[in-house]
């Protein structure tokens, strides 16, 4: 047998308008007669939770204090993602521990998960003026970040399980634009390339005619990431000699890990600051196309600081040249695309509350002016192999070059040789 379910009671609606007008009234006296410490904790973003609320004894055991402070994150590890200026990083586990002076938490890190994350520890302390106020420990630690990495702030989302750091550009592992890592550099494939050059000619006059003939030759073998070239020249003429001169023959590899080039055989020192030589020997040197196109060539490093998370705009002679978005802090732009050699930099900081502020840095660039931070090497050992000569000394070159700022660049050589030494330094 089945009773009819009762309905609920229900008010006319004459009736709702005075229920209603009494609750907003009550609630309104109740908010008038809250203590003004209740206003001030209110402003500060904290809370206060009433125990009264809850059933008997099932509030005795909970600490409800710490609850009532804004972000508070209750000790544990939990897996989330890691945030680094809006990037994503990764995903692993994040660990909130109690801190020792107070009845707060503090996230812990350790310097490989820093790292891991893309923040350039090795930058710290290459500015005096913004030290950090605490070095970094041998293992885990846990604490404020700002007191490791200056200017630099953690804070964690429980409810969405992401860990959101912010740390200023300078301090954070920057790539290149294009920029390709060397293991995805191809050697190529084996291959054979020949060229050539020829010429025939024929003189003639009242003692007789005279003909003589040039063949220039240019050939390359490619194989397991070694090549070998070779160039000569072959001169006959009808009533000389024939005589072939090669002007070059060597083995040549990639040297990835040093962006370098190794050299074997019949080559020629380098010759950015002596003369250059032909060897027979060895050459490692440097190769500036190993690096990124925005490398090459001089511009200067635009530095400055940023109050907010910013916009830095640059222009030179009115064109856009460079566009990127930086966190709050220090930040160093130093990837430009070199544009010539010479016109100021405009550089434009758009705040995020709208603030704009300005100021240029000054470029003209010389040859040999490199950017802060690069080298240019080379080392070159053997015998001299220069045609017509009566002795062929051993000689031993080395030369450096480096950036040191966007006004110097400094740069030594050496030559060592029988009878003969020389030093250069600039």
């Amino acid at each position: 047998m089945f009773l009819p379910t009762p309905s609920p009671a229900r008010l006319p609606r004459a009736a709702l308008l005075p229920v209603l007008i009494a609750l907003a009234l009550s609630a309104r006296a109740g908010a008038a007669a809250l203590p003004a410490a209740t206003g001030i904790a209110a402003a500060s973003g904290n809370v206060s939770f009433d125990a009264d609320f809850f059933p008997r004894g099932s509030a005795a055991a909970v600490d409800l204090a710490r609850f009532g402070r804004s972000g508070y994150v209750p000790p544990g590890t939990y897996r989330g993602d890691v945030v680094l200026n809006q990037q994503w990083r990764a995903r692993t586990d994040i660990v909130y521990a109690n801190a020792p002076a107070n009845d707060d938490t503090q996230p812990c890190f350790s310097a490989e998960q820093l790292r891991r994350y893309g923040i350039d520890l090795d930058s710290l302390h290459t500015d005096p003026a913004n030290a950090p106020q605490r070095a970094l420990p041998a293992g885990d630690f846990c604490g404020p970040l700002g007191d490791y990495v200056p200017g630099a702030t953690a804070s964690f989302d429980v409810a969405n399980q992401v860990l959101r750091l912010s740390v200023p550009q300078i301090y954070t592992v920057r790539q290149a634009r294009g920029q390709v890592d060397p293991s995805q550099w191809d050697a190529g494939v084996p291959a054979a390339v020949l060229g050539y050059t020829s010429n025939l000619y024929r003189s003639g006059g009242a003692s007789g005619g005279q003909l003589s003939g040039y063949l220039g030759v240019n050939g390359a073998l490619h194989a397991g990431g070694w090549q070998a070239r070779h160039q000569g020249a072959l001169a006959w003429s009808e009533h000389g000699h024939t005589r072939y001169r090669a002007a070059s023959s060597y083995l040549q590899r990639d040297l990835p890990a040093w962006q370098a080039q190794l050299m074997l055989g019949d080559t020629f020192s380098a010759g950015e600051l002596f003369d250059s030589v032909r060897l027979r020997g060895a050459r490692v040197s440097s190769d500036d196309r190993m690096l990124p196109q925005s490398l090459r060539g001089f511009a200067p490093v635009v530095r400055g600081i940023a109050d907010t998370n910013a916009r830095v705009t640059i222009r030179q002679r009115g064109s856009l040249i460079h566009e990127a978005s930086v966190a709050a802090g220090p930040f160093a732009i130093d990837d430009l695309y070199p544009t010539g050699y010479g016109g100021d930099l405009d550089v434009e900081i758009t705040e995020a509350d709208g603030r704009v502020k300005r100021f240029s840095v000054p470029f003209s660039a010389v040859t040999q002016l490199l950017r802060p931070g690069q080298s240019r090497w080379s080392v070159s050992a053997g015998r001299v192999a220069e045609p017509d000569r009566l002795d062929s000394p051993d000689l031993l070159q080395a030369t450096y070059q480096r950036g040191l700022s966007n006004a110097l660049t400094g740069y030594g050589g050496v030559i060592g040789a029988s009878g003969y030494r020389a030093a250069l330094v600039g």
